[in-house]
C-alpha cells in the first residue's frame, strides 16, 4: 500500500511505501531508513496528514525511540508484510554480525477524530 503522508506546516507531500499498519487505534509507519528526508520532516514537525486510498486524515506522529516500543512496531509489520520477513531476516542478521548499520525506525501516528478531518476537508472544499 502507498501512504502520501503530508507536513502539515509545509506544502510538500512525502511519499512513504514501507509499511502502515494499524493496530489498537494507532497508525504505525515504518521505514528502512531514517534518514531519509520525509522522516527528519516528520520527526521536526510532528502534525501530519494522510491519504490513503483516497480518504485524508489528520494526526500527530510520534518518532518512537524507545527500543521496545520501536521493536513492537517492527514485529506487527513483519507480521503483516510476511512477504519481506526474509529480507528483514537478512538485514537483522548481517546487524547482529556488525556488516550493517540499523537504520529502520518507525513512527505512532494517532489519528484526529474521523469526523473531525473530514469536517475539516469540506470547510476548506466550500
Amino acid at each position: 500500500m502507498t501512504v502520501y503522508v503530508s507536513v502539515t506546516r509545509e506544502s510538500c507531500t512525502l511519499l512513504c511505501v514501507y509499511g502502515l499498519l494499524a493496530e489498537h487505534n494507532k497508525l504505525y509507519i515504518g521505514t528502512a531508513n531514517i534518514n531519509r528526508q520525509w522522516v527528519r520532516k516528520v520527526q521536526k514537525m510532528s502534525k501530519i496528514r494522510l491519504s490513503i486510498a483516497g480518504e485524508s486524515f489528520d494526526g500527530t506522529a510520534r518518532f518512537l525511540t524507545d527500543r521496545a516500543e520501536h521493536e513492537r512496531a517492527m514485529a506487527a509489520i513483519r507480521r503483516k508484510y510476511w512477504m519481506f520477513r526474509p529480507v528483514i531476516a537478512l538485514g537483522r542478521v548481517l546487524t547482529a554480525m556488525g556488516l550493517m548499520h540499523d537504520n529502520t525506525g518507525s513512527f505512532e501516528v494517532t489519528l484526529a477524530r474521523v469526523s473531525d478531518s473530514l469536517s475539516e476537508d469540506r470547510q476548506i472544499q466550500k
